[in-house]
């Protein structure tokens, strides 16, 4: 499988995670999904914003270096780089069953939703704002 390098795309994927995170919180389906699933909505939303302005693709995973990278380009998205260092335990973490399970509360799964939702809409604005300027 080939990524896709339309910006857009990877938008549309970031904002359908947040819906997933969403509805997995409203049916009681786990705080350590709807943490993954934020942690996810970031990435492709960071990832959206870096193929915009450069055109390439980071293969990281990092929530912590995309934010770095993505800040180079507009530094008021350093802003976000100790809430993305928060979601970014929540990558590996919440995907494969540990020795010692991370055992997620209702507050930072919240928490992790509402980081995720302010990040995605904020790189939503940017980039909708951006793709406007140069129609």
């Amino acid at each position: 499988m080939v990524d896709s390098k339309r910006y857009q795309d990877w938008l549309n994927y970031a904002k359908q995670d947040i819906r997933a995170a969403k509805i997995l919180k409203d049916h009681d389906c786990g705080w350590n999904l709807v943490a993954f699933q934020c942690q996810q909505a970031v990435e492709k939303a960071l990832k959206a914003f870096i193929l915009y302005k450069s055109g390439e693709i980071p293969t990281s995973h990092s929530l912590l270096y995309l934010n770095k990278l993505a800040a180079n380009y507009l530094p008021e998205l350093s802003k976000y780089l100790k809430d993305s260092s928060f979601l970014n335990q929540f990558y590996i973490e919440t995907r494969y069953p540990p020795e010692n399970p991370l055992l997620l509360s209702e507050e930072i799964g919240l928490e992790c939703l509402r980081i995720a939702e302010e990040i995605v809409a904020h790189l939503e604005i940017i980039l909708t704002k951006t793709e406007a300027e140069n129609a």
